[in-house]
């Protein structure tokens, strides 16, 4: 056993502390953020199993409209087709295995591989491949685009690698019924933005579904907002966690702008009107949805000790055809700006802590549940004695 983590990280006695009841329970080990083969793992069994949030549908309009990108190890494309539908297939050409977009844009009428010209139609089916006619018993048939599982729910997409993975409805459970109120499907993304954090991806999921560290980390900005402890976190049904807070206002606006924030979402009412919902969809999307307004992030893990992550502000369309939407929306921005630069400063000084070999597992405060109901998630899809 070396100073900072046992030999065998994937017993599951070094967790027994981890599955107390919440007011006894400890955290994950250090080594849960920072080995690792216990990141890779997480990438094998759970965002390779999962379904995964990796955008809006909105951000793919136009047939031949494309963004490429990596996720758990696997290059992968989205792209709408010449029907309007969205496909998500492996980036990878089924001749010699070439990466065959990047970034984003059209593509339209062909994906072509830039290595030796072959090409695909947008439904994935291989439409060209010069001089494999000259080849025994080449179908081109055989050889189109590797699909990967992709559904759409309320504007979100999400995608799937495992063929034989739980199906999408289970997955989600109730999360729709849930945040019915706030008529997502009918809302429209106004800014997308990347970012980069030293840090690993679970210390990002969790300060996203904490309270305890808004006073400290955020005194000088999202603390104006005047949150109030948080409801109990809800009782749901699929993978997925929730939990709604009360505060002054819209929880997307600091205050002293001058501002109070464009009109109430139109479908809620009640308690809804004065608080913020936030949710975690297992493993790693989360989203808030609050008077006025939703944002969410979608995360893409690079390795123990950082991650890539991209923030989306949405609001309703009546909202954004106001003609003051412009002229006040760069105030929402500032709330998220602010936020991300004081989190991405904790959470790098967090994951520098959590290096130290004298690091050790702590305690987790009421205003945590949702960190500790995340870690035991976790640890069910990591272990293979779970229990």
């Amino acid at each position: 056993m070396s100073l900072d983590h046992p030999d065998d990280i994937f017993a599951a006695s070094h967790y027994e502390q981890v599955r107390r009841l919440p007011a006894e329970a400890q955290t994950l080990p250090p080594w849960c953020y920072t080995h690792r083969d216990f990141y890779q793992r997480e990438l094998q069994r759970l965002f390779r199993r999962s379904w995964n949030c990796v955008g809006r549908v909105e951000r793919l309009p136009h047939p031949g409209d494309f963004v490429a990108f990596e996720l758990a190890g696997v290059p992968t494309m989205l792209i709408r087709d010449e029907g309007g539908r969205l496909r998500a297939f492996a980036n990878t050409c089924r001749h010699r295995g070439t990466q065959l977009l990047e970034g984003s844009g059209n593509c339209k009428p062909l994906i072509q591989c830039p290595y030796h010209g072959w090409s695909y139609r947008l439904d994935g089916k291989l439409a060209g491949a010069p001089e494999m006619e000259k080849v025994s018993a080449f179908k081109k048939d055989d050889y189109g685009l590797i699909p990967v599982r992709l559904e759409t729910r309320d504007g979100f997409i999400f995608i799937n690698f495992d063929e034989d993975a739980t199906d999408f409805d289970s997955y989600l459970g109730d999360f729709s019924e849930t945040f019915a109120p706030y008529s997502l499907g009918e809302m429209r993304c106004v800014r997308r933005r990347q970012y980069e954090v030293a840090c690993n991806w679970k210390l990002f999921i969790e300060v996203f579904m904490e309270w305890y560290h808004l006073k400290a980390v955020h005194s000088n900005s999202l603390d104006s907002i005047n949150y109030d402890h948080p409801d109990p976190v809800d009782k749901t049904k699929g993978q997925y966690v929730t939990q709604f807070g009360t505060h002054e206002g819209t929880g997307a606006l600091l205050k002293g702008h001058g501002h109070t924030g464009f009109p109430p979402i139109a479908t809620l009412s009640g308690r809804l009107l004065s608080g913020t919902r936030y949710a975690l969809v297992y493993p790693a999307f989360v989203v808030a949805a609050s008077t006025d307004s939703m944002w969410y992030f979608e995360c893409y893990p690079q390795g123990p000790d950082r991650t890539r992550y991209a923030m989306s502000v949405c609001f309703p369309e009546n909202t954004i055809a106001r003609p003051d939407f412009q002229e006040h929306v760069g105030t929402y921005f500032e709330r998220f700006d602010a936020g991300i630069v004081e989190d991405n400063a904790i959470l790098e000084r967090q994951q520098a802590g959590l290096t130290s070999p004298l690091a050790r597992a702590g305690r987790l405060s009421p205003l945590e549940p949702i960190v500790g109901l995340f870690a035991q998630w976790i640890l069910d899809g990591v272990l293979d004695d779970a229990n």
